[in-house]
């Protein structure tokens, strides 16, 4: 008798922590939304990007009224998640290009993306002068994850390099190159990103080699990116992290 209250009471138990709701359910770490409701997206969206922090640390209390006070942080949270990083770095002095083939990079400093999935916009610049012969110059957009150890050259739908080539500069003469591209950017990498500069052929000498890389990092959920020039003097601006 006593052997089968043990394995009555074992069963009890067993059933009892089966229908306990699973804590991978649980809608954004919060204990009252579960995974199956409709308006989980929504709480995931905000939670990620520190719109809301929830009334507890485990609770998003889907039921309580919301305040004007409230109304306005939740608002306030909001337009700092939308509000574009920008990113530049110039460089004026990058190396030489005197040799065919030698290629030089104007890198940014390390961005590490966090909360949730971002895009860049990269947008650069690079100009150079020879004063005494001809040559092509390309530059292109490319990236790393690994600190500079190694870099990737983003492809475009079809398979090709996104660039911007220079041909035929006559002496003496200007080149200016401006490269772009946009690239998806995952949660817990920490990106630089950079342009990569190579003179493809020619025998000029090159001269006031400068570079400039302009970083837009949005959203990657359909939000407007808004403009993509930064103001003249803008160094990192809103939302960075």
């Amino acid at each position: 008798m006593r052997f089968t209250s043990v394995l009555a009471a074992s069963a009890l138990a067993l059933a009892a922590l089966a229908a306990q709701p699973a804590a991978a359910q649980n809608c954004a770490g919060f204990t009252d939304v579960q995974a199956a409701s409709p308006f989980c997206p929504s709480v995931e969206w905000m939670k990620n990007r520190a719109v809301t922090t929830g009334c507890t640390a485990t609770e998003y209390c889907p039921d309580d009224a919301v305040s004007r006070l409230a109304m306005a942080a939740f608002m306030q949270r909001l337009g700092v998640a939308l509000t574009p990083a920008f990113v530049r770095k110039r460089d004026p002095a990058i190396g030489g290009l005197n040799l065919v083939g030698q290629q030089n990079l104007c890198a940014t400093d390390a961005v590490a993306i966090t909360g949730y999935p971002r895009a860049a916009i990269v947008r650069g610049l690079v100009n150079l002068y020879t004063p005494n012969g001809g040559m092509d110059v390309k530059a292109w957009v490319v990236y790393s994850t690994n600190g500079g150890t190694s870099w990737i050259t983003p492809a475009s739908n079809d398979g090709t390099a996104y660039g911007s080539l220079y041909s035929g500069l006559t002496p003496p003469g200007d080149i200016s190159l401006h490269p772009m591209n946009v690239l998806d950017l995952d949660v817990g990498s920490t990106y630089q990103f950079a342009l990569a500069v190579i003179r493809q052929t020619g025998t000029g000498d090159v001269a006031n080699l400068y570079c400039e890389n302009l970083v837009q990092l949005v959203n990657r959920n359909g939000t407007a990116p808004g403009p993509l020039d930064a103001p003249a003097d803008a160094g990192p601006h809103g939302r960075g992290d």
